[in-house]
């Protein structure tokens, strides 16, 4: 039996990616459990934002790292990413376009409005982990997202 070594990297880096959010998210839906007021709710949803964003960061400065010599990328990624972020406050202010009048959504308006910024920067975060998981091998409508290959010769040639 040949054992495909770059290949259990790939796999191994996925379910680090994939599930690193796991446990994250286990302890939000505890918080969420023993959450009795209001003032909870908007506490633990204020911490699933706060972990979604964090998730957000850290693809996003493993996408920089995996592709440090690529500048062209780099400047597109920085440009996409800020063109993300003024796309999810708009989408935002969509939603809630009554946001800045206080009591106007009530005092579940700030779960309602964590709620629904987490859900927006996960799926950011699931879309830019095309980036870490990388293509298959042979894709050729991958443009720039490296092949899985590629990406663990660039993870395995990086200082700790």
């Amino acid at each position: 039996m040949k054992i495909n070594i770059p290949k259990i990297i790939a796999t191994f880096l996925t379910l680090v990616v994939f599930n690193s959010c796991k446990t994250v998210f286990a302890n939000e839906k505890l918080c969420l459990e023993k959450a009795f007021t209001q003032k909870e709710m908007n506490k633990c949803s204020n911490i699933s934002y706060q972990n979604a964003d964090n998730e957000l960061n850290r693809v996003y400065k493993l996408i920089r790292e995996i592709y440090h010599k690529d500048q062209v990328f780099i400047k597109k990624l920085k440009k996409a990413q800020q063109a993300w972020i003024e796309l999810r406050d708009a989408d935002f202010e969509l939603y809630f376009p009554y946001h800045q009048q206080p009591n106007y959504y009530g005092k579940i308006f700030p779960t309602c409005a964590n709620n629904l910024k987490s859900k927006l920067t996960l799926k950011r975060v699931e879309f830019l982990k095309q980036w870490v998981k990388g293509s298959a091998e042979g894709e050729a409508c991958s443009g720039s997202i490296q092949n899985s290959i590629e990406i663990q010769e660039t993870q395995k040639n990086q200082p700790n």
